[in-house]
């Protein structure tokens, strides 16, 4: 899909962005080339970019409407614990900031497993402790840019995982993923990236 240099996708997207394109080749080459799922994958760039199957909330259904259409990929209205897929489909699943966001994150992993042929790679990237407190204290100035009409699909996607009312108990969450995470999956790889926001991990079955 091209270097670092290049511009990976052809609209303006984070993912252009130089931190954000390694993050998004090392999961292609943690995941490889076989039949990957796109878990959350919210305006497709991942998906397209990894040749992936994404799905999505149907309230986050953010791909419908977009002038492009460059895909070798599909995309699907789903729910993270009650994947319309068979069993043993996918030979890898990429779960990009998602985790964070469901309340049953065991019945998401058994959901996961599920539909995941034995020997699959799955790659969890996550938000860290660092970036809680950092969204924390930045709530004003992310305030104001609500009130400009700025920024508000990612304030209501973010919000109760940053500010809502289980801020500590979730903050503990975020500083434990390895831990959550090493209950259900071999952990092989763990890398931190975005200056200690994100954890990307790369996990394989038990």
């Amino acid at each position: 899909m091209g270097s670092l240099s290049d511009n990976l996708f052809p609209f303006e997207t984070k993912w252009n962005q130089r931190d954000h394109a390694e993050m998004l080749q090392r999961c292609k080459s943690w995941l490889g080339d076989g039949e990957i799922l796109d878990v959350g994958c919210g305006r497709g760039e991942s998906t397209y970019y990894l040749g992936a199957t994404g799905f999505e909330l149907k309230k986050f259904f953010t791909w419908k409407n977009f002038d492009w259409k460059p895909f070798d990929a599909r995309f699907l209205v789903a729910d993270a614990v009650h994947l319309p897929f068979n069993s043993s489909v996918f030979d890898g699943v990429l779960i990009n900031n998602v985790l964070e966001h469901v309340p049953d994150k065991e019945s998401m992993i058994s959901e996961l497993k599920r539909i995941t042929k034995p020997g699959s790679t799955y790659v969890f990237i996550l938000p860290t402790a660092r970036w809680k407190i950092y969204k924390f204290i930045d709530l004003p100035k992310n305030f104001i840019r609500i009130l400009r009409g700025y920024e508000t699909m990612d304030w209501w996607v973010h919000a109760p995982n940053v500010h809502g009312l289980n801020w500590f108990s979730e903050f503990n969450d975020f500083r434990n993923w390895e831990k959550l995470l090493s209950k259900y999956f071999h952990i092989e790889k763990k890398v931190c990236k975005l200056n200690g926001f994100q954890l990307l991990f790369k996990c394989s079955d038990k």
